[in-house]
């Protein structure tokens, strides 16, 4: 009876999970226009290339969640553009970051808000914590917690000044198998420290939302290994967008985003009960 009650646990737990990160997936711009209203930061490769995945799954017995060579900044924030190469990730902030001396890299614009070029992203953690599972088409991969933290470009390379910290929780890769497209969600991000989270802190603005990453596999696509159970490992190249509410930026009213997302949680509950019938 134990045994069975924490599977219907996984049961109603997973689907919930599954709503999150499709949301994010196959909403498309319009889920993406929402988040940024309220995106504390975005990150993406700039200049982008398949050559230098963003991000990674894989390595080892125990596979991660982790940055490939396209999140790691090589020294050229301060070029133009046009001369910049990969990798380094580009980020923008709505806030207004005025850090003594400077920042290699940095632009502020006339509308209020920052933008960091050749920036590098570090995870810690975010470990495969337990095989993964199938819903209906869509391949879930439970993470373990871990930290980021997002750095300045350096003359030279290697990690400049700390841009924004914290820690993520509550984490899955979610994806429909055989296709290409996947996000990893985290449901709960806390943020600790950076110019980023004191802008924040001074815009009275909550430090605990959620993050989540656009993935788009390169070379692969999404699928559960039968050996191993796990994610099959993958390069992706994507977006990611750190989220806080409260703060001065204005948030956008509900849209379609919302319905589609109570459309999932109905087909989430209606499996629920289909499997705990058959249990």
């Amino acid at each position: 009876m134990m045994r069975h009650n924490r599977i219907c646990n996984r049961i109603w737990v997973f689907p919930c999970a599954v709503i999150s990160a499709t949301a994010l997936l196959l909403s498309g711009n319009l889920l993406t226009q929402s988040a940024r209203a309220n995106s504390i930061a975005s990150v993406e490769p700039e200049p982008d290339s398949t050559a230098f995945p963003a991000f990674t799954f894989g390595g080892g017995p125990t596979p991660s969640f982790g940055v490939g060579p396209g999140s790691i900044g090589n020294g050229d924030g301060g070029l133009p553009v046009n001369l910049q190469t990969p990798g380094g990730l580009i980020l923008q902030t709505p806030f207004y970051i005025l850090p003594p001396n400077g920042i290699y890299g940095q632009q502020n614009n006339v509308d209020g808000s920052t933008t960091f070029y050749d920036t590098t992203l570090a995870f810690t953690g975010l470990v495969a914590s337990s095989p993964a599972l199938s819903f209906g088409g869509l391949d879930v991969q439970p993470l373990t917690n871990g930290t980021f933290a997002i750095f300045a470009s350096n003359v030279g390379g290697g990690d400049g000044p700390l841009l924004l910290s914290g820690t993520l929780t509550n984490n899955e890769i979610a994806g429909v198998d055989g296709s290409s497209s996947a996000a990893e969600f985290s449901t709960t991000v806390t943020y600790t420290g950076g110019p980023i989270y004191a802008a924040l802190i001074a815009d009275h603005g909550t430090t605990t939302d959620n993050a989540s990453f656009n993935l788009s596999l390169t070379g692969s696509s999404m699928g559960i290994n039968g050996g191993s159970g796990y994610l099959n490992a993958f390069n992706a190249d994507g977006q990611g967008l750190f989220n806080a509410t409260g703060y001065v930026i204005p948030t956008p009213e509900p849209s379609s985003v919302v319905l589609f997302a109570f459309g999932l949680l109905g087909m989430g509950v209606a499996a629920v009960r289909r499997r705990r019938r058959a249990a």
